[in-house]
C-alpha cells in the first residue's frame, strides 16, 4: 500500500512533464516544414505570376 501511494505521486509528474514536453517541441518549426513552407510559396508565386502573363496576354 505504501508504495502505491509513493508511485502515483511519482506518475503523475512523469505524465505532466511528458505532455509538457509534447507541447513545447510541437509549437516550432521543424526545418523540413520550413523548406516545404518555401517550396508551397514558390509554386503559388509562379501560378500567380503565370495567371497575371496570361491576363496581360488576353488584352
Amino acid at each position: 500500500m505504501l508504495i502505491l501511494q509513493l508511485l502515483v505521486p511519482v506518475v503523475l509528474v512523469v505524465v505532466a512533464v511528458l505532455i509538457f514536453l509534447a507541447a513545447r517541441g510541437s509549437m516550432g518549426r521543424s526545418p523540413l516544414q520550413d523548406q516545404q513552407d518555401a517550396e508551397w510559396r514558390a509554386m503559388r508565386d509562379e501560378r500567380r505570376r503565370a495567371r497575371a502573363e496570361r491576363r496581360s496576354s488576353d488584352r
